[in-house]
């Protein structure tokens, strides 16, 4: 019985080191103990300081991250197949911190999520197969670049 017991620890252990689950918020040391080194490294654009990607587990992950914290993680099986719901699921828990996720759009084209306590969002595309998790500063960040270099492009209209 004790070596059944031993076995099945070290078969849990084993599961969760191969299990692909980044944490919002997590420092870039974090996130290279997490995955290893980084595969790439993108120039990066305000609001994100960095921007890398990383293969783990048959996943491809691109992190941004803000002020040396990630704030912004896409993930993408390789080969490029649909994520279950298990593995949809999964990424979100391992993304709630404290909080927790509800439907914000149940389409099935695009469905999305936002945390209950509103500080992030997530999107899986199934064209892209691709899910998408981040917070609300990168969301806010982004969408504030976009509106000036739009505003930018149109000065002299």
């Amino acid at each position: 019985m004790k070596k059944f017991q031993v076995a099945l620890c070290i078969w849990i252990l084993a599961a969760a080191a191969g299990r692909v689950e980044a944490r919002l918020g997590e420092t870039e040391e974090q996130i290279a103990i997490r995955y290893g080194k980084p595969v790439k490294t993108l120039a990066s654009t305000k609001p994100v300081t960095a921007a890398r990607f990383y293969r783990k587990s048959g996943y491809l992950i691109l992190v941004r991250f803000m002020d040396g914290k990630s704030c912004y993680e896409s993930f993408k099986k390789e080969p490029k197949n649909d994520f279950s719901a298990v593995e949809i699921d999964t990424l979100l828990k391992a993304n709630a911190g404290t909080s927790s996720w509800k439907m914000r759009s149940p389409d099935p084209v695009n469905p999305s999520w936002e945390r209950m306590d509103g500080d992030a969002l997530a999107r899986y595309g199934t064209a892209e197969k691709r899910l998408s998790i981040e917070n609300r500063a990168h969301s806010e960040g982004m969408e504030a670049e976009k509106n000036q270099r739009q505003k930018k492009q149109l000065e002299d209209f």
